[in-house]
């Protein structure tokens, strides 16, 4: 897999070349002090130390080698899911699953828990019941009548509004279910 910006072809053959370079001229040195040639190659690589740990500080010096790795992994992720078809569904599957039901969890917690209601001084809304058992009828609900009378003689509330269903909408919008 290849990028534009990482030429990683073009670096790693200037590495190999600067290497090589280094070698050559510690050896010539030792050759013109009058080593043998094959001695001096020698005394030079083990003076330069590991080659390959060398290239590996270089590389990480470079600062792109999170940036491989990750493709690296990923290119391995991939090509395992693909040997593997049933555990590859599983483990999307799974994914799925975690992601959808933490979203809705999140969804509901949000608009239930953190989002206040769309009305000014929301925490002082109430509501008012009548009690109709004593005149006889088998409802706490409140009767027309009684609910404009509530509504007239109110010094108390901002605003009253009746409903003959116990279901409330609070969000601002209406439901009709």
């Amino acid at each position: 897999m290849r990028f534009w910006f990482w030429r990683r072809a073009t670096r790693e053959a200037e590495l190999d070349e600067e290497v090589r370079t280094h070698l050559d001229m510690a050896t010539q040195a030792r050759v013109e002090r009058g080593a043998n040639e094959n001695e001096a190659r020698r005394a030079a690589r083990r003076e330069f130390g590991n080659i390959d740990l060398t290239k590996g500080v270089t590389r990480d010096v470079w600062g792109r080698r999170w940036l491989e790795d990750l493709v690296e992994d990923l290119r391995y992720g991939l090509r395992m899911l693909g040997k593997n078809p049933g555990f590859a569904c599983t483990a999307i599957l799974t994914l799925a699953l975690g992601i959808g039901a933490n979203t809705a969890t999140f969804s509901v917690v949000n608009t239930v828990l953190l989002r206040p209601l769309p009305y000014k001084e929301a925490d002082h809304l109430v509501t008012v019941s009548g009690n109709n058992r004593a005149r006889g009828f088998d409802t706490d609900q409140v009767s027309p009548l009684d609910s404009a009378d509530w509504r007239s003689q109110n010094h108390v509330f901002e605003a009253m509004a009746a409903s003959t269903d116990a279901q409330y909408t609070l969000t601002g919008r209406a439901s009709l279910s």
